[in-house]
């Protein structure tokens, strides 16, 4: 079935079945489709129909989500747009996007950019307000002279740097729906029950929208029909409140946000229901991992995709688990889809290197189609075909010819007992070429530590060449919707 036929049998199916949750409420599938239907008129009367680009301001609301579900049903393209850039940037990337129309909320229409950009390159724009269906209305007429088809385009998403440049990519509806069945499969490898849609536990959403993490729980949502609980921005407590309230048995809980669990120290009994979690490929303090096991009664498996793969191509499983014990527990999991190929390659010669080496991973995903993609990942396959991330072929600091990876550096100042997080990146030298700083951030309630007290601890921990010029204590790291680390905020802070 299509993905789009089969997001219309949910919007047209139960309307009191429970949708998404937000602030502990219900926003119910008969709500979502009264949005999605409404949408779909005001589109039509401007004559925007199927495979034309519609971007989408998406914030984790019921009434963006709500669209992005209506879009797809639509058969339209949705182009996500990231609503926590400044409105030059939000303006700029509509303008770039051959938009034949924009859906955005109050707040994006504020100083008249937005609208100046409508007039300018003729996209309409519709404006949501709330969640009520009648509150929805066009702003701006389509005015575009012409408008380009962009046929079976499901997402036009962003990529984040995974195989170089950030750029925008087309998923085609088809590779949306295989990415469905790669995402249920890997949840149910993760110890999710194998249960009807409505049934089920809910989801719990923690990414943007603009993301491709985002992106597909809430079109996961729709096409079973499952109930998605939908955190604005993660914050430890809220997603521990949520496995308490609805007792998943699997979750995803990317490497970052379990620090946050961790230091946040939640009893083991508001987490008692969870078998397994699927973490991501950024790297992992195994020391967070274990300790997370251990006092949660968990099974943590690594999982790894990117956005233009359209999803997950390798993850762990509850059966890995009990096959190879922990052996395996530094792994970001193994190629489970079918047609799923990769290989690690020498990065100056491009020549295959044998199992167990390191290099550049390339990937080849037949649901995306014949090319191999370079990505900018460090990693290394063992004969299991598990596979191992070595760090950014990219993030390596060169000081003075020696090569340093930031991880080794931040796992070693993460073992000091005041610690909580850390980002190390390079800034220019003078004489070095490059030196690496690292930005720390304390555990919450932890003993005033002293910036030199964390060199001298660094220093007693790393090569020479290894340790920081810089540390700078910081009341919390900056970090971009998706919790990841935001690289270039740490740079400022040592401008």
């Amino acid at each position: 079935m299509h993905l789009a036929d089969r997001i219309r049998g949910v919007l047209n199916g139960d309307p009191t079945a429970p949708a998404f949750e937000q602030d502990g409420g219900w926003f119910k599938w008969g709500e979502v489709g009264r949005i999605a239907a409404r949408l779909d008129d005001l589109l039509r009367a401007q004559g925007i129909g199927e495979n034309r680009a519609v971007g989408l301001i998406g914030r984790n609301l019921p009434a963006p989500s709500s669209a992005l579900l209506g879009l797809l049903a639509t058969r339209r393209c949705v182009v996500p747009l990231n609503p926590y850039q400044s409105h030059e940037g939000l303006v700029l990337n509509a303008s770039a996007a051959n938009l034949a129309a924009i859906v955005a909320e109050p707040p994006d229409f504020e100083g008249g950019t937005l609208r100046a950009a409508a007039a300018e390159h003729g996209f309409a724009t519709i404006v949501l307000e709330g969640n009520d269906p009648s509150s929805i209305k066009l702003v701006d007429s389509l005015r575009a002279a012409e408008l380009a088809d962009i046929p079976n385009c499901a997402l036009l998403l962003s990529t984040s740097g995974t195989t170089g440049t950030p750029k925008r990519i087309p998923i085609r509806y088809d590779t949306l729906g295989a990415s469905m069945v790669d995402s249920r499969q890997s949840s149910l490898d993760s110890g999710d029950v194998d249960l009807p849609g409505p049934q089920q536990p809910p989801l719990i959403q923690h990414s943007p929208m603009v993301h491709i993490a985002g992106a597909l729980s809430v079109t996961r949502a729709g096409w079973e029909g499952r109930p998605l609980v939908m955190l604005k921005k993660f914050n430890a407590p809220d997603w521990i409140d949520a496995v308490r309230r609805h007792r998943p048995t699997a979750a995803s809980l990317p490497p970052t946000m379990m620090r946050a669990v961790v230091n946040e120290n939640p009893p083991p009994e508001a987490l008692a229901s969870l078998i397994g979690v699927w973490s991501g490929a950024s790297p992992v303090d195994m020391a967070v991992l274990h300790e997370f096991e251990r006092r949660y009664d968990v099974i943590v498996m690594g999982s790894y995709g990117a956005t233009e793969f359209a999803g997950q191509v390798a993850w762990g499983s509850l059966a890995d688990r009990e096959k190879y014990g922990n052996s395996k527990d530094r792994s970001v999991g193994r190629f489970h889809p079918p047609g799923v190929f990769a290989r690690v390659v020498d990065p100056e010669s491009g020549q295959i290197l044998p199992l167990g080496e390191i290099g550049i991973l390339e990937v080849q995903v037949a649901k995306i189609g014949p090319e191999w993609m370079r990505t900018s990942d460090r990693m290394s396959i063992d004969a299991d075909n598990f596979l191992y991330f070595e760090g950014r072929a990219d993030d390596a600091i060169n000081r003075g010819g020696f090569k340093i990876v930031p991880t080794i550096i931040a796992d070693a100042l993460r073992r000091h007992p005041s610690v909580g997080d850390v980002a190390v990146i390079g800034v220019p030298d003078k004489r070095l070429g490059e030196v690496p700083v690292a930005a720390v951030e304390l555990k919450a309630g932890a003993q005033t530590t002293e910036r030199q007290a964390l060199l001298d601890f660094a220093k007693s921990n790393l090569i020479a060449y290894q340790v920081p010029t810089e540390i700078k204590i910081v009341a919390s790291l900056p970090r971009t919707p998706s919790f990841k680390i935001d690289r270039n905020a740490v740079k400022a802070l040592f401008d």
